[in-house]
C-alpha cells in the first residue's frame, strides 16, 4: 500500500538535509577564513617585526614602522594591567564568535559570514599576538596611527557586515 503522506514527508526530509549541509558549510567557511586571518596576520607580525630598522620604512605605498600596543583598539585602555586588557579582549571574542556561529547556522548571507569572519580572525591574530607578552605588535603606520593586519582585517569586516545590513533592509514605499 502506497501511503500518500510518503512524498511530503521524504521533501521535508530532503529540505532538512540541504538546510544542515548548507549550515555545515557556511560554518566551515566560518572556521578557515578565521584561521587563515589568524595565521597570515600572525605570520607577518613575526616575519617583520625583527626586520624592520628602528625608524622604519617610508617612501613606499605603505610607511611600515614597529611599534607595540599593550591597549586595545586605538590604545583604549593601554594603562591598565595586562591581564584584564587580556580578559576584556577575550570576552569581546567569545561574544563575536556566538554571534558569528549564530549567524552562519541561521542562515546569514554568505557576506555577512564573511564579514564576521574576517573580523574574529583579526580578533584572534590579536589576542593570540597579545598572550605572549601582553602587547600586540603593530607595523602599517598611517598619518593617525599603527596597525596591523589582524586590525586591517576587524575593520573591513566590521564594514562588510554594516554593508549587508543596510543592503537586507527593505525598501521604503512612498505615498
Amino acid at each position: 500500500m502506497n501511503n500518500p503522506q510518503e512524498p511530503a514527508e521524504e521533501r521535508r526530509h530532503e529540505t532538512h538535509e540541504v538546510v544542515t549541509r548548507t549550515r555545515w558549510v557556511r560554518l566551515s567557511t566560518m572556521v578557515a577564513v578565521v584561521a587563515a586571518v589568524a595565521a597570515l596576520d600572525l605570520a607577518v607580525k613575526a616575519l617583520l617585526a625583527p626586520q624592520l630598522p628602528p625608524g622604519g620604512l617610508t617612501g613606499g605605498p605603505i610607511d611600515l614602522a614597529l611599534s607595540y600596543n599593550t591597549g586595545v583598539g586605538l590604545s583604549v585602555g593601554a594603562g591598565l594591567p595586562g591581564p584584564v586588557v587580556l580578559g576584556l579582549t577575550t570576552a569581546v571574542i567569545a561574544a563575536i564568535v556566538i554571534v558569528a556561529i549564530r549567524a552562519a547556522w541561521n542562515g546569514a548571507s554568505r557576506w555577512r559570514v564573511i564579514g564576521l569572519s574576517l573580523a574574529t580572525g583579526g580578533a584572534l591574530g590579536n589576542l593570540i599576538d597579545r598572550a605572549g607578552d601582553g602587547q600586540v605588535t603593530d607595523f602599517i603606520r598611517l598619518p593617525w596611527f599603527t596597525c596591523n593586519l589582524a586590525d586591517v582585517a576587524i575593520t573591513a569586516g566590521i564594514a562588510i557586515v554594516l554593508l549587508t545590513f543596510l543592503e537586507s533592509r527593505p525598501a521604503s514605499v512612498s505615498p
